[in-house]
């Protein structure tokens, strides 16, 4: 389930970004970031969020990205593991 438009914004949603074309940049680096640190610093802006839970509804099937204050991990996506498997 998709939620878009005004009736959506939440704090990882600028509004207005032409004085500060860097938001978005930070917001997507920030919100799809890998590095711990960072999706706990998504997580804490999360919790203050008015949208937290549309918005973990609308991610509860995303497989990236912090979504309502969850992670891939807390949503199942964990780790995957490949091996290869020896032929010979």
């Amino acid at each position: 389930m998709r939620i878009t438009g005004q009736a959506f914004r939440g704090l990882c949603s600028p509004v207005d970004t032409r004085d500060n074309p860097g938001l978005i940049k930070r917001a997507v680096d920030l919100w799809f970031s890998d590095d711990e640190d960072e999706q706990a610093e998504a997580i804490t802006i999360c919790k203050m969020c008015p949208a937290r839970e549309r918005c973990a509804e609308a991610g509860e099937n995303e497989e990236w990205g912090v979504w309502g204050a969850t992670t891939p991990d807390d949503r199942g996506f964990g780790t995957v593991l490949v091996f290869e498997r020896d032929t010979q």
